[in-house]
């Protein structure tokens, strides 16, 4: 986590670049309060059904949830989705990704753009 954040803090310098962050990042030190000081924050929202079934087709390729069975992985979501909720709402605007593809998602992104 030290390394993301002296990468946001680095990359936060730079114009006209876009950081797909994971989960974990925004709620790390102040790197919430850097990338909004510095740019354009988007926070993709997925209900927890949504990320079960991401999450739990990604599960072999994420060592915190290789070993959770169905159960534990809903509960980890739940949890999760918990504590980071307060860090993903400052994010400056909020796109709802639960049934959207990437397209879509990406032209949401660019309408909202200043």
């Amino acid at each position: 986590r030290d390394i993301e954040a002296e990468l946001i803090t680095e990359l936060s310098k730079s114009k006209n670049t876009v950081i797909a962050c994971g989960g974990g990042t925004p709620c790390f030190g102040n790197n919430m309060s850097v990338m909004n000081d510095s740019g354009y924050t988007v926070y993709l929202e997925l209900n927890e059904n949504e990320l079960f079934t991401r999450l739990n087709n990604e599960k072999d390729n994420r060592p915190l949830i290789t070993d959770l069975n169905e159960d534990k992985l809903k509960a980890y979501i739940q949890k999760t989705l918990s504590k980071r909720m307060p860090f993903y709402l400052q994010a400056q605007e909020v796109i709802n990704a639960n049934i959207k593809n990437v397209p879509e998602i990406t032209e949401d992104i660019l309408r909202l753009l200043p």
